[in-house]
């Protein structure tokens, strides 16, 4: 059987930012202006923390996220957007092309590595799933806290870098040049990133 990556994607988004505007005005000498601050609160913070979130593979702040497979996976499922505080639900089209959910006694949580695993609970066996695209849906809550000063700084200052290199650079907005990519994978190795599957 081919392996292949799951989707992962977020469905409820973080309530607030790991960083304000505050923290990209003094490192990017920003205009007073409440248009610029607009830009920066709405556009530069939201699109940098997810870039940051996706070059480190962690969810910085708690966020739900959904990772679809096309079969039952082989046991343990590794989730790929860590630190993973609970599992929502693991749902499964079955053989008769009905969804399922899986009871919580059949499996338990390993959230102490930053890419947590899904393993079989002891005596248990997977359910037999129909092999289609997006046929398991296991659906998690993820992220280091509810607060910016719960994400550890090293990512708060790789976004507020990000959002400054975007502010001074408006032509590149979403877009991270060779150099830049250097500079944050070097402030996130600090941390160690997540490898994107195992």
């Amino acid at each position: 059987m081919t392996f292949t990556i799951p989707t992962n994607k977020v469905t409820i988004e973080p309530t607030v930012e790991p960083v304000g505007l505050e923290d990209v005005k003094v490192n990017a000498y920003v205009i007073d202006d409440e248009t610029e601050h607009k830009f920066i609160r709405e556009d530069l913070i939201p699109t940098a923390r997810r870039y940051v979130e996706e070059l480190a593979k962690r969810s910085l702040i708690t966020q739900t996220r959904a990772q679809y497979c096309d079969y039952m996976p082989c046991s343990p499922v590794r989730l790929r957007y860590g630190p993973i505080q609970q599992i929502s639900s693991v749902t499964y089209t079955d053989t008769n092309e009905a969804v399922q959910t899986l009871a919580s006694t059949y499996y338990e949580l390993d959230a102490a590595r930053t890419q947590g695993r899904l393993e079989v609970a002891y005596g248990q066996t997977w359910p037999t799933s129909l092999h289609k695209v997006n046929s398991v849906a296991i659906t998690y809550v993820a992220g280091y806290g509810t607060t910016p000063k719960s994400v550890p700084s090293i990512y708060r200052r790789a976004i507020t870098v990000l959002c400054t290199h975007w502010y001074q650079n408006r032509d590149q907005l979403g877009c991270v040049d060779d150099d830049m990519l250097g500079k944050l994978e070097n402030m996130l190795a600090i941390e160690g990133r997540t490898l994107e599957y195992a």
